[in-house]
């Protein structure tokens, strides 16, 4: 389980999260919703440790991560897909692969393992490994991301809009990839704004507002007012 207890974070003097409190469940989905400059991806890089949480902390199952480095956080089973993929976009697709595999250190049989996994959830990667990066279509690219992401072994996925850009046949693999994972037990923790792809996977939603926690609903209470997300987007 992963506990975001009443986070603060800051851009050097600006002020960017305000107390924000976020439980995500092994097995469950929960989508991080609110508007633009809410504090979304900040919350996602305060998970990561690339901003600095200046107040409260952040547990995975029991244990502060919050004060450990950035290059550390990988290592404690949290893996982030970003906004925008940040790929290496000369290195090779497999090269992309081994970036992730070597934040856990895995050798051997469990390299080839989770190296055999990331491809078989994306067999389209299989046959581009040899390609560079950079030359892939944005859907392919999200694919790499997420794959990059996933060969940590996580406890946690963090997914930072993965679907935004994409055409839909794409959006839907990386959403059944999604699912998969939540079936396996990872606690997945998903930004998102689009609202059919909230209403098909959240098992919680937590709105976000300058910052700060707005409300926070079941599946079933979206189910019942699925207009409540449009009216907190703005949308």
């Amino acid at each position: 389980m992963l506990e975001i207890n009443s986070v603060s974070a800051h851009y050097g003097k600006v002020q960017v999260l305000y107390d924000l409190s976020v439980t995500a469940q092994a097995g469950e989905i929960t989508c991080i919703l609110g508007r633009n400059g809410a504090g979304k991806t900040t919350l996602m890089r305060a998970i990561m440790g690339i901003v600095p949480a200046t107040g409260g902390d952040i547990a995975l199952n029991g244990e502060n991560v919050s004060a450990r480095p950035p290059h550390d956080t990988p290592r404690q089973g949290i893996a982030l897909v970003p906004q925008g993929r940040r790929l290496f976009p000369e290195l090779s697709v497999a090269e992309n692969i081994e970036v992730g595999l070597m934040a856990r250190n895995f050798k051997g049989s469990k390299r080839r393992e989770m190296r055999e996994k990331v491809l078989d959830l994306f067999p389209r990667l299989r046959e581009r490994l040899k390609q560079q990066a950079g030359t892939l279509s944005g859907g392919e690219q999200q694919m790499l991301a997420t794959a990059r992401a996933l060969a940590i072994d996580p406890q946690v996925l963090l997914l930072d809009e993965p679907g935004e850009g994409l055409q839909p046949s794409v959006v839907a693999q990386i959403q059944d990839v999604i699912v998969n994972m939540r079936d396996q037990g990872l606690a997945v923790v998903l930004v998102e704004q689009r609202v059919d792809a909230i209403l098909t996977l959240a098992d919680k939603a937590v709105f976000v507002e300058n910052g700060r926690n707005l409300e926070t609903l079941s599946r079933a209470d979206l189910q019942l007012d699925p207009e409540v997300i449009r009216r907190n987007l703005g949308v």
